[in-house]
């Protein structure tokens, strides 16, 4: 009898532990959600303070005041104690702008020009994420926003030309891998994605009926996606692609293979002639404005070599190549890593992996073809990462980190080239 009764004191017990366990966790989130409201209410009357008005442009004086050549994280901006609790706990129980979603590194990122802001879109796919919304963030704000909710998967099918296509009520583009292959495109104030469905694997027996992979534009002014009217366009995967303001296109790049689209016409042209070199996949494309040229950095099989690409007079016709060693500081070899261009200064900033703990911050100089060395401006490894811009208003890069357990993260470097050259 008394060891039935010890047995039912036990039970009880745990019965009542488990009760408080729980009513303390509601009591933990409750306090932690009512601390973070409190501490937001607090923090809104910094935002004003923060804004410059220039060329009648609103700007962030925070990021106008930067340090020099130094990485520092604006966003996300929470309090201590956030950030030291896990991700998952925070994004599982106070959801936040730009803590509900996690940084995919096979997406990639453009820069609207028209509006100052970044944008992501695309995904790791590979049956495990179904993310095919649009994420945008503002320089001005340093927060988050998310266009409309991701597809569920059982809406994957085909349309009647057998086009990959997701949602129920407006049309969108599948989850996919886009690399360097989204573009902003100002002509038509949209995105321009030449990505296809590779490594996406079709959820329902509709969408195994799909195999056109049209280019897609995303209208930023509505939000809605459009297949380029082109039947035969072709399609890209772990290309690269850039926006061209010479001859206002986008061009894009695979297997040695030139392609421009003419956004007036709405229709990719090839360009004539073979690049032999064939960068293969997983480099990024970009356009060095000043000196009309495309720029290839990184690739497949690895390399600190830059491949240049100078158009014709007439762009319809075949341009030249030229492959460059650069000198000056060593730089790691690397396939996909974070490459911008600095409109102002005519320089490319780079952020190889050194390591598989480390990547390097280095400026790439193409009036005297040398790569130079922050010092001082090492970041945790980047791995695959596509994910940098820079922001002509505020002259800064802008580069977003993360992954699936660790908050999406936005970090800015105000480049001085005389401060870099006086060290």
């Amino acid at each position: 009898m008394k060891h039935l009764l010890e047995q039912e004191d036990r039970g009880e017990s745990r019965s009542i532990g488990r009760r408080w366990g729980k009513r303390s966790l509601y009591l933990v989130t409750a306090l932690l959600i009512t601390a973070l409201i409190f501490w937001q209410v607090m923090r809104k009357g910094e935002f004003t303070d923060d804004i410059a008005v220039a060329n009648g442009r609103m700007l962030n004086v925070k990021l106008l005041t930067l340090p020099a050549n130094r990485w520092v994280r604006v966003a996300p901006k929470l309090p201590n104690f956030i950030q030291k609790l896990p991700f998952t706990y925070v994004r599982d129980l106070v959801p936040l702008p730009g803590l509900d979603w996690s940084r995919q590194g096979h997406a990639g990122l453009a820069f609207d020009s028209k509006r100052d802001t970044l944008l992501i879109f695309g995904s790791d796919s590979h049956g495990e994420n179904w993310d095919n919304s649009v994420h945008e963030f503002s320089p001005l704000t340093l927060e988050w926003t998310t266009h409309y909710p991701a597809s569920p998967k059982e809406t994957y099918r085909a349309n009647e030309q057998a086009v990959a296509i997701a949602g129920n009520k407006d049309i969108y583009p599948w989850a996919i891998h886009t690399y360097d292959n989204i573009v902003y495109a100002p002509e038509i104030g949209s995105l321009v994605v030449s990505s296809k469905v590779d490594h996406t694997p079709p959820p329902t027996e509709e969408a195994k009926k799909t195999h056109v992979n049209p280019t897609w534009i995303y209208h930023l002014n509505s939000h809605r996606w459009e297949i380029l009217r082109q039947k035969d366009a072709p399609s890209f995967f772990g290309a690269g692609s850039t926006y061209d303001a010479n001859t206002a296109s986008v061009w894009a790049y695979q297997h040695g293979q030139l392609w421009r689209l003419d956004l007036i016409q709405g229709e990719w042209n090839k360009i004539p002639g073979h690049n032999g070199a064939d960068l293969q996949m997983h480099f990024t494309m970009t356009t060095d404005v000043l000196r009309n040229q495309f720029m290839f950095f990184g690739g497949y099989s690895k390399s600190n070599a830059i491949w240049v690409y100078t158009p014709s007079s007439n762009p319809g016709q075949e341009g030249s190549w030229e492959k460059r060693q650069p000198s000056g500081d060593p730089c790691p070899k690397a396939a996909s890593f974070p490459v911008a261009y600095d409109s102002r200064q005519g320089v490319f900033l780079l952020i190889p992996d050194e390591s598989p703990e480390r990547s390097v911050t280095l400026v790439y100089s193409p009036s005297d073809n040398r790569y130079i060395r922050v010092n001082g401006a090492e970041m945790p490894a980047n791995g695959m990462n596509y994910m940098m811009e820079y922001d002509p208003y505020h002259h800064v890069f802008l580069l977003v980190t993360g992954d699936w357990k660790t908050p999406v993260a936005v970090w800015a470097f105000r480049l001085d080239m005389n401060e870099l050259a006086r060290h």
